[in-house]
């Protein structure tokens, strides 16, 4: 049966390998943070839409952008785009009601996985220093690092709090409206990816043994994080 998948979550946690893997199914969407505020603009021009399209313009390109021929969609949603989100499909749908209603009306039938990161000390270490390189992912590509990273302890605390509020935010929603998301943890998901993936594609009635299961994307961290994380600890008394 189609369905659309979304993928809920907050920044540095695999959620880009995960798109990459699910894209490469075939069978299971094609991921993409479609409604995120800095990237709509981009969607909006690649796919032809008039520059005062609508919403309901713009959700009907996501759908058909997000979808793999057996009928299934996906989409990544981070926590800070929930809000305006819904907002919006409510302006479309005002009959309707309740958060998993809308989502349902908009994207046909929804089912979700929620990623999360349990060393939040690491989640944040890894987002400090893509911010700051601008290097979000090694993929194989020849992005070059716009600045050296430097240790910075404040941010590293407040992106550290924004993690935080953003799997309340998603746990409270689930909770809120009934839903039971399937759950990865980043590290688990990524000691195996690809065996992680099959075993999610298998869940929702996927998985076939001759799919490709795979993607470039490598893991970031490396010696300095964790000296970083070494001395916020030290600095800190954190002891998450």
């Amino acid at each position: 049966m189609a369905f659309t998948l979304i993928l809920c979550t907050t920044p540095r946690v695999g959620s880009t390998l995960l798109c990459s893997l699910l894209a490469s199914s075939g069978v299971c969407g094609q991921p993409e943070s479609w409604y995120r505020a800095e990237d709509r603009a981009y969607y909006a021009r690649k796919w032809g839409l008039a520059a005062n399209h609508g919403a309901g313009d713009y959700l009907a390109s996501v759908r058909k952008a997000g979808m793999t021929p057996n009928g299934v969609g996906a989409l990544r949603i981070q926590a800070p785009t929930l809000t305006p989100l819904l907002a919006e499909l409510q302006g479309m749908f005002p009959q309707v009601q309740g958060d998993a209603a809308l989502f349902n009306r908009a994207f046909g039938p929804c089912r979700y996985v929620y990623i999360h990161r349990q060393d939040a000390l690491a989640q944040a270490i890894s987002r400090l220093k893509a911010e700051q390189t601008q290097v979000w992912h090694r993929d194989g590509s020849a992005a070059k690092a716009v600045q050296e990273p430097q240790y910075d302890a404040d941010r590293i605390r407040t992106f550290m709090a924004e993690a935080a509020a953003g799997n309340a935010q998603w746990l409270d929603w689930f909770h809120s409206n009934g839903i039971t998301p399937e759950t990865l943890i980043y590290e688990a998901f990524s000691a195996d990816p690809a065996e992680t993936v099959r075993q999610l594609l298998h869940n929702m009635d996927l998985l076939d043994p001759a799919l490709p299961i795979l993607a470039p994307n490598q893991r970031m961290a490396n010696a300095e994080s964790a000296a970083w994380a070494k001395r916020f600890r030290q600095e800190t008394g954190w002891e998450g």
